[in-house]
């Protein structure tokens, strides 16, 4: 599915060139091994649309790629065909030339390093100062917001459904096909609080902070996060790439909480607590600093001071340190 829409995306952005002339050069053994089979027929369908079929081709070559004089000779033919409109475009064939010198085309091959330069180390540290730089400069507090959205994948859902029997309950958000399951122990028109466990809705009903909400006449919200308690189910995330077009498991628990939230407030409670115990207290960070509403946070971060190794091993969302990290967060829950 995930590569189907991929697919689908190249194909309308290479179909903005439609009615214009088109070719479509693929290899036998890369990529583009399915172009004439897949892309191409699809391409050719959309340039019909336009009655321009004729405009869009394709040529493949039995080769491992397509930097070979074949597929630079079709190339060649096909511009002399339609941008030099010459009768004679199919005679046109790659003249002879000379290959320079790696010395000549590789700015230090064989030379030595100017005595300034960076070392890999060096420039990533720059990379990484630069970024840090970025986010401590940044003062409005919606561009911190918007980076971390973007980077965690997790929104503040605009309606939340449920399904409910007894204290149970199950949380979905229309279109998505998420499912949040969780014990939700209402008292009306009270004020709310989600308690978040990293062992689940259970978990998290039995800790002293519940009991707390309770004790104080608030409405309780348990939840089991994704991969988390009654939630928990097989995920193969050994498949090719898998985090490009996947949220991994923690970034996916921010939504939960996020859709946890969004739930209450859309349940009429005056005011909304979270809290995160153990290692769900980033989660609950994160989900707070995303929320962009009024949200009382109770988290303990323990050991968790947002080094790379900490999001590695304790909150693992690629891309995080340079949305702002820890800091972007605590900034935005007033921490910092």
């Amino acid at each position: 599915m995930r590569f189907a829409i991929r697919l689908l995306l190249l194909l309308s952005i290479a179909a903005l060139m439609a009615p214009r002339p088109m070719l479509m050069v693929a290899a036998t053994g890369d990529w583009t091994k399915n172009t004439p089979r897949e892309e191409y027929p699809a391409m050719k369908a959309i340039y019909e649309l336009y009655g321009k079929g004729e405009l869009v081709e394709t040529q493949q070559f039995d080769a491992p790629h397509n930097y070979h004089r074949e597929s630079r000779e079709a190339v060649y033919r096909f511009f002399a065909k339609h941008l030099l409109n010459d009768p004679e475009w199919a005679k046109y064939a790659e003249r002879s030339y000379r290959v320079e010198k790696l010395q000549d085309m590789l700015v230090f091959h064989a030379r030595a390093l100017p005595a300034n330069a960076l070392t890999y180390e060096q420039l990533a540290g720059q990379w990484i100062a630069m970024a840090r730089k970025q986010s401590e400069e940044t003062r409005d507090p919606e561009v911190l917001r918007e980076r971390l959205r973007y980077s965690i994948g997790a929104v503040w859902p605009a309606k939340v459904e449920h399904a409910s029997e007894g204290e149970r309950l199950v949380l979905t958000r229309p279109g998505e096909g998420d499912r949040v399951p969780g014990i939700w122990l209402r008292k009306a028109g009270r004020a709310a609080t989600l308690v978040v466990h990293p062992n689940g809705a259970e978990a998290a009903r039995s800790s002293d902070a519940a009991r707390r909400a309770l004790a104080e006449g608030r409405s309780l919200l348990t939840i089991d996060a994704f991969q988390t308690g009654a939630a928990r189910a097989p995920r193969d995330t050994s498949t090719r790439y898998f985090l490009t077009f996947n949220r991994s498991d923690d970034a996916n628990r921010v939504q939960d909480i996020l859709t946890a939230l969004a739930f209450l407030e859309q349940s009429g409670a005056p005011d909304l607590r979270l809290v995160g115990l153990e290692k769900a207290a980033v989660w609950a960070l994160f989900a707070a600093a995303l929320a962009g509403k009024p949200v009382a946070l109770e988290a303990e971060l323990g050991a968790f001071r947002g080094t790379d190794e900490d999001f590695i091993n304790g909150f693992f969302v690629p891309g995080i340190q340079r949305a702002g990290g820890l800091g972007a967060a605590l900034r935005l829950t007033n921490r910092r």
